[in-house]
């Protein structure tokens, strides 16, 4: 069975390739991120404290500050800006391929993500995607700008 690169590396490729073309884009931090991050600097601070009350102290006070300040539970990874339309991109590792070329399942996508793209997908000027790899979301790209300029 072949490595299939993990959801960081895929993500990473697609933010390469859209600033080769000149595609304004940002990745937000959501709620789930800031405890992410604060959690690896406490470790890198403190070594593993598995049990620190005063560690998950701070992970949750800055988890509740990050909420307080807007951060949501399930936002998209990537949001793009194309010339009729803002993309929000949920990046997923694509599944493995089996000798026999049957994959396996798709990684889930959580309830908040689900009920954030659901929200997207109620205006008009956005569109919610779920991405399986670097490849589908270059394709959704370049299929989104080609029906611009078709006028589609």
């Amino acid at each position: 069975m072949q490595l299939i690169p993990k959801e960081d590396v895929e993500q990473k490729l697609f933010i390469s390739y859209l600033k080769a073309k000149r595609i304004f884009h940002f990745a937000p931090i959501n709620e789930n991120s800031w405890g992410g991050v604060v959690r690896a600097l406490l470790i890198a601070k403190l070594g593993k404290f598995k049990g620190n009350s005063l560690a998950t102290r701070i992970i949750v006070s800055i988890v509740n500050k990050a909420k307080a300040m807007g951060a949501v539970a399930g936002v998209s990874d990537v949001v793009v800006f194309l010339d009729d339309k803002i993309l929000f991109v949920e990046m997923k590792q694509r599944p493995k391929q089996l000798k026999t070329k049957i994959s396996t399942a798709h990684t889930k996508i959580s309830p908040e993500q689900k009920e954030f793209l659901s929200k997207v997908n109620g205006y008009k000027y956005a569109e919610g995607w779920v991405c399986y790899g670097f490849n589908e979301a270059k394709e959704l790209i370049e299929r989104e700008k080609q029906n611009a300029d078709n006028g589609n």
